[in-house]
């Protein structure tokens, strides 16, 4: 795994690659650019972050900002499969991503829904847990699209 680290790293120092490029950047070697990687890396980020705070707030939403009914409502239990792929969204898995891609449009669905029919405060809370899954959504969707430029890049290289 060490070598695969070091493909990857960053250039350090103003080192050159054969190809005149800064180091890590030569194509005829097969290193993949750091830049694209740093880009997914940052939407990935971004993703685990807005869905943390989906989780989180949709947990609030139902159980003290806005319940369905006083004390709390048994539509909590919506967060469970949230928070079961935000699990594996911090570990990385691509698949999560996919599943996550699935789900969150039916969060925000909800949060329209929800903040058209309802007043006062549960339309605001409903806004926000809806700008979180879009955000969200976009975020991975827009890690996908990164991570298929790289690999096209990758796969259109000279060898």
């Amino acid at each position: 795994m060490a070598p695969a680290l070091a493909a990857v790293a960053p250039p350090s120092g103003g080192a050159q690659c054969p190809s005149g490029g800064p180091a890590g950047t030569d194509p005829r070697r097969g290193v993949l650019p750091v830049r694209n990687l740093a880009t997914s890396a940052r939407w990935h980020r971004l993703a685990v972050a807005l869905m943390a705070g989906l989780v989180l707030w949709e947990a609030l939403w139902e159980l003290s900002l806005a319940p369905l009914r006083p004390g709390g409502s048994w539509l909590v239990l919506k967060v469970v499969p949230i928070a079961w792929v935000w699990i594996l969204l911090v570990r990385g898995s691509r698949r999560a991503r996919q599943v996550a891609s699935l789900m969150l449009p039916l969060f925000a669905a909800e949060g329209i829904v929800r903040a058209m029919t309802e007043p006062g405060r549960h339309a605001y809370v409903a806004t926000l847990a809806t700008a979180l899954a879009l955000g969200a959504l976009v975020a991975i969707l827009l890690s996908f699209r990164s991570e298929k430029r790289l690999r096209q890049d990758h796969s259109r290289r000279p060898r």
